[in-house]
């Protein structure tokens, strides 16, 4: 931000100044979703000192939301190897269309749901029939 400041300095670049203020104040703050608050910024300092301001506790809130979307990812992962574990354990080997859907499974109650029905499934064709069904309540 100072190397554009200082580049942009010249009296001749005012209009640049206040469309790239605007721009940054409209569209990439606004659209970042860090802040519901985002001032008309009077010049590019006022824009360099409200990073400043914010650059820490946006860094804070991106990183709670990937740590957040990390385990909702692990706790997914996790259920999908339980569920395999458990269908090998009951059918033994499985085919590699029944791996190939739990590995795209991306519900966890959905996921669940199956886990439990692994143990009400009579074989595994009766699992895969509940496997699809799943796959048709997903894209709804």
């Amino acid at each position: 931000m100072k190397i554009l400041k200082e580049r942009l300095r010249d009296p001749a670049y005012i209009a640049l100044r206040r469309t790239f203020q605007v721009w940054l104040g409209r569209v990439v703050f606004k659209r970042s979703g860090m802040t519901d608050e985002i001032p008309e910024f009077r010049d590019l300092d006022e824009v360099d000192a409200m990073l400043e301001e914010r650059a820490a506790q946006w860094k804070d809130e991106y990183i709670r939301q990937g740590l957040v979307l990390g385990e909702a990812s692990g706790e997914l992962k996790r259920g999908r190897a339980v569920l395999l574990a458990l269908l090998r354990d009951r059918f033994g080997a499985l085919p590699q269309e029944v791996e190939s859907a739990v590995h795209v499974l991306d519900d966890a109650d959905q996921l669940m749901e199956l886990t439990l029905a692994v143990y009400r499934s009579n074989s595994l064709e009766s699992f895969f029939s509940r496997l699809h069904a799943a796959f048709g309540n997903q894209r709804q």
